[in-house]
C-alpha cells in the first residue's frame, strides 16, 4: 500500500483524527550499517502553539534540529536515556509506529491504538527489509507503543512497574508483533 492509499484508508477509518499534511517525517538513521538498536516513537503530532503556523516535520522528531543545536523538545529526554545505555544518535534507527500527523497528540487521541494497528504490519515489513537479520533491539520511547506490539494483553505491566526492575526487560520476539 502506498503512502497515499494509506492516508485514504486511514482517513477514511478516522475522518475528524487524521491531518492530510503530506510528506510525513522520514526516519532518522546516520549510518545503517551501525545501528544498534531501533527507537520507536508514537506519531509527529505535536500541540500547536496560539497563533503559530503547523509545520511539517522534515524527520522524526525533528532530530535533523541537532545539527543547528543541542536543544530538542521533541528527543532530548530520549536521547540522554540513550546515552545512560551507551547509544547515540550515530548507533540508531528511529522511526514512528504511526507515520502520520493527527489532529491530536498521542495520550489525548482516542483512536491512536486503532491507527497503530493499521500501522504495525507496514513497520514491520519496513524494519525487516532494513534489517534483514532481526537481531536489533527495538526500544520504545512510551507506555502506549509497548501496550500495542505485546501480543498477550494479559501480560502488559505499566511503565512503573517496568521501570522498578533493576535489569533489562526484554519483550521476546514470540511475544510481540
Amino acid at each position: 500500500m502506498s503512502d497515499k492509499e494509506l492516508l485514504q484508508k486511514l482517513t477514511e477509518t478516522f475522518p475528524d483524527f487524521i491531518r492530510q499534511d503530506y510528506p510525513w517525517p522520514e526516519p532518522y538513521c546516520e549510518n545503517p550499517d551501525k545501528v544498534r538498536a531501533i527507537v520507536l516513537g508514537t506519531d509527529p503530532s505535536y500541540k500547536l502553539k496560539r497563533d503559530v503556523e503547523f509545520n511539517k516535520l522534515q524527520y522524526v522528531f525533528e532530530i535533523n534540529s541537532y545539527k543547528t543545536g543541542p536543544h530538542n523538545p521533541y528527543f532530548d529526554s530520549i536521547l540522554e536515556n540513550l546515552r545512560l545505555v551507551g547509544l547515540d544518535l550515530s548507533s540508531v534507527f528511529v522511526e514512528n509506529v504511526c507515520r502520520n500527523y493527527f489532529t491530536k497528540v498521542t495520550y489525548e487521541n482516542d483512536i491512536w491504538k486503532e491507527a497503530a494497528e493499521i500501522w504495525i504490519p507496514r513497520l514491520m515489513k519496513d524494519l525487516d527489509r532494513r534489517f534483514p537479520d532481526k537481531n536489533i533491539p527495538v526500544l520504545m520511547t512510551t507506555e502506549i507503543i509497548y501496550n500495542v506490539l505485546l501480543n498477550d494483553v494479559a501480560h502488559i505491566r505499566t511503565s512503573r512497574d517496568l521501570y522498578k526492575v533493576e535489569s533489562a526487560v526484554p519483550i521476546y520476539a514470540d511475544q510481540n508483533k
